[in-house]
């Protein structure tokens, strides 16, 4: 998997793996320490295909939670399932809390 980091006006890439995933979260072990409360955008190697046998893969876009010994827990705002490079969404879900945590 891949991440892009982003904090205030810098950014950070890098390439990690994943642990758990879940419609709401997901954790992995990243290749640097990452900054907790700042916005992450992540993509997957799905192990399914399209099809066509096109290789699928998943966007994610989210905060990361926390970050510990056990590796980083990233709250997932948006998700979707993509084939190759610029080609439309196969399913995509917004805003997956849809205002539920706020106060």
């Amino acid at each position: 998997m891949r991440y892009t980091v982003r904090k205030r006006r810098t950014s950070v890439s890098g390439q990690g793996e994943t642990c758990d995933v879940s419609s709401q979260a997901l954790r992995f072990t990243p290749d640097t320490p990452l900054p907790a409360k700042a916005l992450i955008e992540l993509s997957i190697d799905w192990p399914a295909t399209t099809k066509q046998g096109d290789p699928i893969h998943l966007s994610v876009f989210g905060t990361i939670l926390r970050c510990n010994s056990r590796g980083v827990v990233v709250l997932i705002g948006r998700y979707s399932f993509r084939p190759p490079p610029g080609a439309p969404p196969l399913l995509e879900i917004s805003d997956a809390f849809n205002g539920a945590h706020e106060a």
